[in-house]
């Protein structure tokens, strides 16, 4: 007779399995408890052709049995047997396929360095452009109609005075200008000038003009020219500009100091 491990169910010689929870029935007698476990592997791994050399080899058998991993239950054992029974061991060649993965992972590295290696070298003129190009630390900031004005500095060259800024739209999308006939500036001497050229992003003139898009930042400039050669500061400073269908608007900075241009 074979009981069950797990529930003491009592089946016949020829059963296997346990019906109910399909644990491996085992003897009542030790030893032919021992024996099924040292066979069964033996019948899982090795053809029934040389089954005669599986006999003979039973002690190679139990040692590689023992090296077995510790991970693999007694359920999962059972299963491998039954798929064993059908088609000859073929788990020693799945096993390696792990170690093939690994493989392809470091051969596209080769190709990404020389790619970023020549697109460093081939980029390296526009890298240094846009580092050169980064916006200079705000001297004085001001906000009107939804219009950041961020003034970064104003550059004295003989008789011309050049204000750059940053503009940032808070707005909604709209049309941008910036005027020179109404934009002015005011030294400590008492003289009054008006703006001569004007710049924003790419748009130069005496109106330049830009669709100005929601959460966009560019660049504007301004020239006033024929400055006292003795002027030294900037007491008013008022830019002149238009919004979508707002006219006439302005934005002022005062005590606004200068430095040497080139």
């Amino acid at each position: 007779m074979k009981k069950c491990p797990a529930c003491s169910r009592s089946y016949d010689e020829s059963q296997s399995f346990c019906l109910e929870d399909g644990a491996l029935l085992i003897s009542d007698s030790p030893t032919d408890s021992q024996t099924s476990i040292i066979t069964s592997p033996k019948k899982s791994k090795m053809p029934l052709i040389f089954g005669a050399l599986i006999l003979i080899t039973g002690v190679s058998a139990i040692a590689w049995f023992l090296l077995a991993p510790k991970e693999q239950s007694a359920n999962q054992a059972n299963k491998q047997v039954a798929v064993n029974v059908q088609t000859p061991v073929s788990t020693p060649t799945a096993m390696p396929q792990p170690t093939e993965t690994p493989t392809p992972t470091p051969m596209p590295t080769p190709e990404t360095n020389i790619n970023t290696a020549t697109n460093s070298e081939t980029n390296s003129k526009p890298a240094t452009e846009t580092n050169t190009a980064k916006p200079l630390p705000t001297l004085m900031k001001a906000e009107e109609h939804q219009i950041i004005f961020n003034l970064q500095q104003c550059r004295k060259s003989g008789t011309s005075i050049t204000c750059d800024l940053m503009l940032t739209n808070t707005g909604k999308d709209r049309r941008f200008k910036l005027s020179t006939y109404r934009s002015k500036l005011f030294d400590e001497l008492g003289n009054g000038y008006k703006g001569t050229d004007a710049q924003v992003a790419n748009q130069t003139g005496d109106m330049p003009e830009i669709g100005f898009i929601n959460g966009v930042t560019t660049r504007a400039q301004m020239t006033f020219e024929n400055i006292e050669p003795n002027a030294a500061k900037i007491t008013l400073l008022e830019f002149s500009f238009t919004v979508g269908d707002d006219y006439d608007l302005s934005v002022k900075f005062r005590n606004v100091p200068l430095v040497a241009g080139r």
